[in-house]
């Protein structure tokens, strides 16, 4: 519903997502195999080892149309680490985004956790670890980076999320490792 909202913000009724975001975010931070257009090539997914067709969302692309390469999620991510380092011509307006989605914004009671826009945040001692995960038909997405550590990961399945959550879970502790302190 946001993407939908979005689109029709800056495009009145009838606006589309996919060109609103290339325009806005996708291009100015040099993201090329990122898309939310349902005709770019794209990995098969599997389903209990069937290959799965291709996912149309037409109607709500902001809900998990897009589709990206792990080399532009890291990109995203090295932007999110430190929004000085995304290239020179990005509009002071995305920088700020950059900045204002990692900011926590509801803090869960006797957990310590917090949520960001979109980031599930959980501090340890020394660190943060920002995470978001997901999946789609016939394919498992993790993405999370530390800030304190200057440190991020994207893994990437094409097979849908376990029920046990494995490939997530794997996932998170890798970034849990990458993030420890030099002993």
């Amino acid at each position: 519903l946001l993407g939908d909202l979005l689109a029709r913000a800056a495009h009145g009724p009838g606006g589309a997502y996919a060109p609103l975001l290339a325009a806005r975010v996708l291009d100015p931070l040099g993201l090329t195999r990122t898309s939310c257009l349902t005709d770019q090539p794209q990995a098969t997914g599997y389903w209990h080892g069937r290959a799965r067709p291709a996912w149309q969302m037409g109607a709500m692309p902001g809900a998990g149309a897009c589709r990206s390469s792990a080399r532009d999620l890291l990109t995203l991510l090295d932007g999110l680490l430190d929004p000085g380092t995304v290239p020179p011509g990005v509009p002071r307006t995305l920088r700020a985004a950059l900045a204002d989605v990692t900011v926590p914004r509801v803090a869960l009671p006797r957990t310590g956790r917090r949520i960001a826009l979109v980031w599930n945040v959980r501090p340890r001692a020394d660190r943060d670890l920002y995470h978001h995960s997901g999946g789609t038909r016939g394919f498992t997405a993790f993405v999370g980076f530390c800030p304190q550590r200057r440190v991020c990961l994207a893994a990437l399945a094409n097979t849908n999320p376990a029920l046990t959550g494995g490939f997530i879970q794997r996932a998170y502790t890798g970034l849990w490792t990458l993030a420890r302190p030099e002993e």
